[in-house]
Order: structure tokens, then C-alpha cells, then sequence
């Protein structure tokens, strides 16, 4: 019988697993050996003891290759049991407690980078929004995940924030805000010196020169035409391809202004303006197709009635009105 266990100890150990039940047979047949053993079995009972010890050992080894330390940790508690005394399961505690370690060590550094592609996705799609503050607070967080040296800093975010004002830019030039686009291109260009900005800032400078020249004709009187004359020749010379281009829209922003001026009853205003239009630019047919009716001129009873109003002598002032009323 004594044989018969030993055979089937053997066996199991050679097929070890890790199982609770292949853990609780290898255990039964153990304690029933030991029931039958006579004292000249000892020498070959240790051996046998030892071997399933060290199965054990083996086992929690694979165990912890494959990172399941709790598995390997209960193999060896298990195996201790057989053999208490074998200094081979403190070196392979050590060495299971050291894999477990760097696992853990490993499993931290990978869930950091995880989480530093994540804030560098988010500054990426944050810069491209034009959420520039929030893009200002994740680049905060993530300054305290990597060294100051590591390419986001030195190359991916710059660009980032280049090309994340360049898109505020140009979503002001679409609405015709050239001068805030030229500010944000140039917040832009502090981060990063690319072509697309400085493009852009040519561009867009010249556009808001552009604006500039137009927006000068809404408060434009006869006297100004010589700065607006002088203000379109610089304009001019920015768009050296757009040739007549610049000066035809000056000339159609010059009519309507004398529309507008006629229709609100300005006529003395207007036809200064023309006047002055039509001598400073001789070469618009526009300007020079404009006929104007001429303003009435003011009596002479409006000329006294005024100078008395200035005495407040409102009284005078009426007699003056009612005689010019009936001439």
C-alpha cells in the first residue's frame, strides 16, 4: 500500500497544476502515506516531501509569469506546508515579492502615460477650439507629468498654440475682423515662427488696412480727401494683384455715403463732399456720373433770426421768422 501511495504522489507531482482539486488529491494520498509509512521509510519520504515542495515552487513561478501573484503566493503557502523547513521557499518568496514589485511598478508607469496621451489629446483638441485657457490648464497638469525637456514642451505644444491661434485668426477674418485676426496671429507667432502665421499676418495686416481705408470714409468731410487719396495709394501698393480692385470699392463706399447724406436732407454736406470727390479722383467715372440738386440757400431773415436767437432776444427772433415765411 505504502508503495501504491508513493506511486500515485509520484504521479500527481509530475502532473502538478494549479487546481484545487489536483491540490486536495495530492494532499489526501499525502496524509495516508504518512498514516503507513514504517520508520524505514523516512529517507525516501523526505525526498518525496521535498518534491512536492519544490512542485509547488515551480508552480508559483509560472504563476507569477503570468502576473497572478495571489495565486502564486497561496501555491506557496500551500507548499510550505509540506516541507517548512526548505530554505528554497524564502528565495522564491523574495523572487516572486521582487516580479510583483516591477509589476506594480510597470502597471503605474503605464497607466501614467495613459493618462499623459490622454491630456495631451485633450490639449490638442482644445488648442484646435480656440479654448486657449482651458488648453492653459491642461498644459499646467501635464507640466507636472513630464520633464521640462520632453517634446511637448519643446515642440508638439508650441505648434499647438500656433496653429490653435491661427484658427482664431481665421475664424475672425471670415467675419471680417482683420484686426483681431492680426492679434491673434500675432499671440500665435510668440509660440511658434511658422509659415502658415506669418503668412497670414502679411495677410490679414494688409486686410485690416484695407478695412481701415473703407471705415474712413464714414466720417469722411471735404477736407479729408486729400488723407484718403494718400491712404488709398499705400493701400494700393499691398495688393499689387488686385490692381483697381481697391479703388473701385473706395469709390462705390464714396457714393453711398453721398446717398445716404441726400436721403437724410444733408444736401450742403453732400455736395461738398462731391465736390471735393470729384476734384481729388478725376478718373472715377463713378464719382464723376454724380449730379446732385443744389441746397436752397438760407434767406436773410434766417441769417437775423439767428443772430437774435444768439441774443436771446427770442421775440425779434420770430418776427424775423414769420416775415421770411411770407416773402
Amino acid at each position: 500500500q505504502v508503495q501504491q501511495h508513493r506511486d500515485a504522489i509520484t504521479k500527481l507531482v509530475s502532473n502538478s497544476k494549479y487546481d484545487s482539486d489536483w491540490d486536495a488529491q495530492l494532499l489526501g494520498t499525502f496524509q495516508e502515506t504518512i498514516a503507513l509509512l514504517q520508520p524505514n521509510d523516512m529517507s525516501w519520504f523526505e525526498t518525496m516531501r521535498d518534491n512536492i515542495a519544490h512542485a509547488y515552487i515551480k508552480l508559483a513561478e509560472q504563476m507569477a509569469q503570468q502576473d497572478r501573484f495571489d495565486a502564486a503566493d497561496n501555491l506557496l503557502e500551500n507548499g510550505q506546508l509540506y516541507a517548512p523547513e526548505l530554505a528554497d521557499f524564502g528565495q522564491a518568496k523574495q523572487t516572486i515579492a521582487q516580479a510583483q514589485n516591477s509589476f506594480q511598478q510597470q502597471q503605474a508607469e503605464r497607466q501614467r502615460l495613459a493618462q499623459v496621451t490622454n491630456l495631451e489629446n485633450t490639449f490638442q483638441l482644445q488648442t484646435k477650439a480656440g479654448k486657449m485657457s482651458d488648453a492653459d490648464k491642461t498644459y499646467a497638469v501635464l507640466q507636472k507629468q513630464l520633464p521640462a525637456t520632453d517634446p511637448f514642451f519643446t515642440d508638439t505644444a508650441p505648434k499647438q498654440y500656433a496653429l490653435g491661434y491661427l484658427n482664431l485668426a481665421n475664424n475672425s477674418a471670415v467675419s471680417g475682423d482683420y484686426r483681431h485676426a492680426v492679434t491673434f496671429v500675432q499671440a500665435g507667432l510668440k509660440y511658434a515662427q511658422l509659415d502658415e502665421l506669418k503668412k497670414a499676418l502679411v495677410d490679414y495686416s494688409n486686410q485690416a488696412e484695407r478695412a481701415s481705408l473703407l471705415s474712413m470714409v464714414d466720417s469722411m468731410q471735404a477736407s479729408d480727401m486729400t488723407s484718403l487719396k494718400n491712404r488709398l495709394n499705400q493701400v494700393e501698393k499691398l495688393f499689387p494683384n488686385e490692381e483697381g480692385k481697391v479703388s473701385d470699392s473706395l469709390m462705390k463706399k464714396l457714393a453711398q455715403r453721398i446717398e445716404d447724406l441726400k436721403n437724410a436732407g444733408d444736401l450742403v454736406t453732400a455736395n461738398d463732399l462731391l465736390t471735393a470727390d470729384k476734384q481729388t479722383f478725376t478718373e472715377s467715372q463713378l464719382i464723376q456720373r454724380i449730379n446732385l440738386p443744389k441746397p436752397q440757400l438760407p434767406s436773410k431773415f434766417a441769417k437775423l433770426g439767428r443772430a437774435a436767437m444768439a441774443q436771446n432776444d427770442l421775440t425779434k427772433a420770430q418776427g424775423y421768422f414769420d416775415e421770411g415765411q411770407t416773402q
